[in-house]
């Protein structure tokens, strides 16, 4: 009788043994899977990406949507951001992500996309796009906010408390993404406020440079006081700000405020923090109620204006001079810093 039960007792330990073993097999068969897919995916998006040397093609305007074709040429013009979208493994719940993939791919085959199509599905994606008019001219800086917003949506990002954490995981936050430290102080009061805010964008009142308009946003010598500003004696506080986290890529959007100002240099590259960062793609509005695109690939500087794509003789951004107004700017970090 003992020895039945010791055979029995071997014979279930035998089975569970087996049972581990297959488990294991399976996770370890499903991982190598994974990172067979990845490895594709990223052959496949090399070999597109090579095959195609990145057609530059101009794109459709239908429906007044200037505003989007523009956003659509700089994001595409991001290497950073192209890679990312295209090794990113999306569901089908994630219809934005698919959406501008689609764009891409289309582009990456030198065809001209009607764009307006697209962007009447991602608005119809969220009833809380219903503000944006389809069909009459709207800003670009909105529209962005649009896409990220959607996307943070499909990714399911409902706040950025562990932020280093998020950044590792998800697309596009970990290119964009960064924590802005504001400190504010006031030596009178003995005030002293600190505030942690997370962001995809640095929005800048541009003046002279986009490098002198970072400095002056980064280090404000006098202010009013709040504590002090309906009383008599007027005093003046300091606003300091500094990056928590620096972005892989940047993004600057112009405040137009208090004017708009089309007098200002485009930085071929920036400072931030001891971090060099280069110029991609810089979105212009004309006062005309238009939007293009000035773009940079491998040296080579393209004005992407709709369906009309223009090759620029100039050797930096620096050259193109005073025109219209830069709305919205993507630099990407350099390897070194200062």
């Amino acid at each position: 009788m003992k020895v039945g039960r010791a055979y029995f007792t071997l014979f279930i330990s035998f089975l569970i043994f087996e049972l581990f073993q297959k488990i294991f097999l399976f996770y370890s068969q499903k991982n190598v899977i994974t990172e067979c897919t990845e490895i594709k995916n990223y052959i496949l998006y090399e070999k597109r990406y090579e095959s195609a040397k990145r057609s530059i093609v101009g794109l459709k305007n239908d429906n007044f949507v200037c505003y989007f074709n523009s956003l659509i040429q700089a994001l595409y013009f991001q290497n950073d951001f192209m890679k990312g979208l295209f090794l990113y493994e999306h569901t089908k719940e994630q219809k934005c992500i698919f959406i501008l993939k689609e764009i891409f791919e289309q582009m990456l085959n030198d065809r001209i996309v009607n764009t307006s199509v697209y962007l009447k599905e991602i608005l119809e994606l969220d009833s809380n796009f219903e503000y944006f008019k389809f069909g009459c001219f709207e800003d670009a800086g909105t529209c962005l906010d649009i896409i990220f917003l959607r996307i943070l949506k499909e990714i399911d990002v409902k706040k950025f408390s562990d932020l280093n954490n998020v950044t590792n995981k998800y697309f596009p936050i970990n290119l964009y993404l960064f924590q802005m430290k504001t400190t504010y102080l006031c030596v009178e009061c003995l005030e002293k406020n600190i505030i942690y805010g997370d962001n995809y964008n640095l929005v800048l009142y541009l003046e002279n440079s986009i490098q002198e308009s970072i400095n002056k946003s980064f280090n404000v010598e006098s202010i009013q006081c709040y504590k002090n500003k309906f009383k008599d004696e007027i005093h003046y506080a300091k606003i300091l700000r500094e990056f928590v986290n620096l972005p892989s890529s940047i993004i600057i959007k112009n405040t137009h405020d208090p004017s708009s100002n089309g007098n200002v240099l485009i930085d071929e590259e920036i400072i931030v923090q001891n971090q060099k960062y280069s110029f991609k793609a810089c979105v212009f509005y004309v006062k005309d109620l238009h939007y293009y695109t000035v773009a940079v690939l491998d040296n080579n500087y393209y004005e992407l204006n709709d369906n009309s794509v223009k090759n620029l003789n100039i050797e930096s951004i620096e050259n193109l001079g005073f025109s219209d107004i830069p709305d919205i700017l993507f630099y990407e970090k350099c390897n070194s810093k200062i």
